[in-house]
């Protein structure tokens, strides 16, 4: 089994991959992601702000 940790700044996105709501045709990557996590292990999701993100600070 395989643990998957997803950080992010964006705490909708964390909600719609824990909770599998919204539109599949605008959140394709949402519901792939979701399932990558249901077949290959474990998922673990966890909001952090935006100015302790590095990886979005470099994308600016």
């Amino acid at each position: 089994m395989q643990l998957i940790k997803v950080e992010s700044d964006n705490s909708l996105l964390i909600e719609l991959v824990q909770n599998g709501q919204g539109d599949p045709h605008v959140l394709v990557e949402v519901h792939q992601t979701r399932d990558l996590c249901r077949r290959n292990g474990q998922l673990q999701l966890r909001h952090m702000k935006q100015e302790v993100n590095s990886c979005a600070k470099n994308l600016r």
